[in-house]
């Protein structure tokens, strides 16, 4: 838990140009990048809201993708690609909108190789709205929630 109670966003040192690291930097950052995303990933999220992590939510990782992605299409040294892969898929399901489906994940990674930057950028684009509208009208639902416990309003629970 080293790397999220410090509450720095591990993802921001992601040059802009991964390639023009050295083999060995490009691992390195990897092995971090895995190891931060699989502390953020395995959370408690309830204990995790109750304290400020910052840039580190888990939910968040999907801001990253773009970055991940160019990395992953531009890389040869196979090893490496297979890491990126793992990273860019954690930050695809962390946006919500496949809804924990491996299998359209799956595609989107093996095709974006062949795909040109439209393609990339469009993907980006739409995870990374999925992901904003997602905690906006989480935020919304909350809200009204909380307005309604507050007016008498019995909620349901479904069990």
């Amino acid at each position: 838990m080293a790397l999220v109670e410090c509450s720095f966003d591990v993802f921001k040192l992601l040059p802009e140009d991964p390639i023009l690291m050295t083999v060995s930097q490009q691992k390195a950052l990897l092995m971090l990048l895995l190891a931060a995303s699989r502390e953020i990933e395995g959370l408690d999220l309830d204990s995790f809201s109750h304290h400020s992590y910052g840039n580190l939510n888990p939910r968040h990782l999907y801001r990253h993708l773009k970055s991940l992605l160019n990395f992953m299409r531009k890389q040869k040294v196979k090893s490496i690609k297979e890491q990126t892969q793992t990273l860019a898929y954690r930050a695809m399901i962390s946006c919500g909108a496949f809804e924990s489906n491996n299998g359209e994940i799956g595609i989107w990674l093996q095709f974006l190789p062949l795909a040109d930057d439209a393609v990339t950028s469009f993907l980006c684009d739409s995870v990374d709205a999925v992901g904003r509208n997602i905690d906006k009208y989480v935020d919304m639902l909350l809200s009204t929630l909380h307005s309604a416990s507050r007016s008498g309003i019995k909620i349901l629970k479904s069990y």
